[in-house]
């Protein structure tokens, strides 16, 4: 949630500065979420495995991720989509979404259906972006 909202914040005001301190607990953050293999998988395999890892099922996955990503309240223009780039990026949030999105084949895809369904000029903000587009 912390995180959502503090691209939101950025997304609002494109001059927001995030402190270093905050950037650096983010990026910590991410071997517990989108750095982590249970991110990848659909929460019905999760519950499905036995695993000793209790907090696997509890992890935010890839479509959880992808609906709020593209909410039209969070990015609902070109500009708010290239604040939210440009913020991944200041997170080093884009490195682990691209490696991600390469990992994974279903991840890709969704995230394909999603990106389609925005402007040709936000699909190219992504593309210019080094993510997947086709």
């Amino acid at each position: 949630v912390s995180f959502w909202r503090l691209v939101q914040l950025s997304v609002l005001c494109s001059e927001y500065t995030i402190d270093e301190k905050l950037i650096a607990a983010h990026k910590e953050y991410y071997k517990c979420w989108i750095d982590n293999d249970a991110f990848l998988q659909p929460k019905s395999d999760l519950k499905a495995e036995e695993s000793a890892d209790e907090t696997a099922a509890q992890v935010y996955g890839y479509r959880e991720f992808l609906h709020t990503m593209f909410a039209p309240n969070l990015c609902a223009s070109w500009l708010d989509f290239q604040n939210m780039l440009k913020r991944f990026a200041t997170l080093a949030f884009d490195v682990v979404l691209i490696r991600q999105l390469k990992q994974s084949h279903h991840f890709k895809q969704a995230f394909l259906k999603h990106l389609q369904e925005q402007d040709q000029d936000v699909v190219y903000l992504f593309s210019a972006r080094n993510y997947p587009t086709s």
